[in-house]
């Protein structure tokens, strides 16, 4: 049986997926321009006329996986302390990335984006100590990562930067190591060079992603059931 180690999964996820946050909240990180004199603090300005609730939703479901990391490093804890924690680490952090909006005319500071994300993270949180607390639940993810994958903070590594990649591909905005492939915007359908060259870019970031796998896992004889359950 392999040694099994505390583990610096979750503290790795928090880290990899709140910098992800960070870039989907500034992007494009681009067109910085100071305040427009007497513009009031996000805080303190009238609340939107409208409020959609797809953008409520998106900001629930964008932060419950950072409450759920969050907590989950600081287990450990009890449960109203660590919730207590981990949605304030939720509320820092977006309200720290909508003041940062302030700055970027592309995007909208919002005092309901701000209420929406801590809720959100209190929810991940809520989740993760329920989880946490349950014993067979707890004892099969921890057996699975030390069976599957490679022990040690190398293991640990590579496990939260696969875990986080396949995360952030629901937002299209977060390249990161993924291949991006963009047809002419007007164009009516893609022609069939550029079928053959989007096919390929897509074939060689799965072999990419696939050799990635082959190195964190524990077995060699267990990449091709990786790679099939990535897919």
């Amino acid at each position: 049986m392999p040694y099994r180690r505390r583990s610096l999964l979750p503290q790795l996820f928090t880290l990899l997926y709140g910098l992800s946050i960070a870039y989907a909240s500034l992007q494009p990180l681009l067109q910085w321009m100071p305040l427009e004199p007497g513009q009031p603090f996000f805080l303190f300005a009238p609340w939107p006329s409208r409020v959609t609730r797809y953008d409520v939703l998106a900001n629930l479901l964008a932060y419950a996986p950072f409450g759920i990391f969050v907590a989950a490093a600081l287990r450990g804890r009890g449960t109203g302390e660590n919730v207590f924690l981990a949605t304030l680490c939720g509320l820092g952090l977006s309200f720290a990335l909508e003041a940062l909006q302030m700055f970027l005319p592309p995007r909208d500071a919002s005092t309901i984006d701000v209420l929406a994300n801590a809720a959100g993270t209190l929810s991940g949180a809520l989740f993760a100590n329920v989880l946490l607390r349950v014993a067979p639940i707890r004892s099969a993810i921890v057996d699975a990562r030390v069976r599957w994958f490679l022990g040690g903070p190398t293991g640990d590594l590579g496990l939260a930067l696969l875990a986080i990649w396949l995360v952030v591909q629901v937002n299209p905005g977060i390249p990161l190591f993924a291949t991006v492939f963009d047809i002419a915007p007007h164009a009516a359908r893609m022609d069939a060079a550029a079928l053959v060259v989007e096919g390929t870019h897509s074939a060689l970031q799965v072999l990419g992603v696939g050799l990635f796998v082959a190195l964190i896992v524990r077995e060699r004889r267990r990449v091709g059931v990786a790679v099939m359950l990535l897919v």
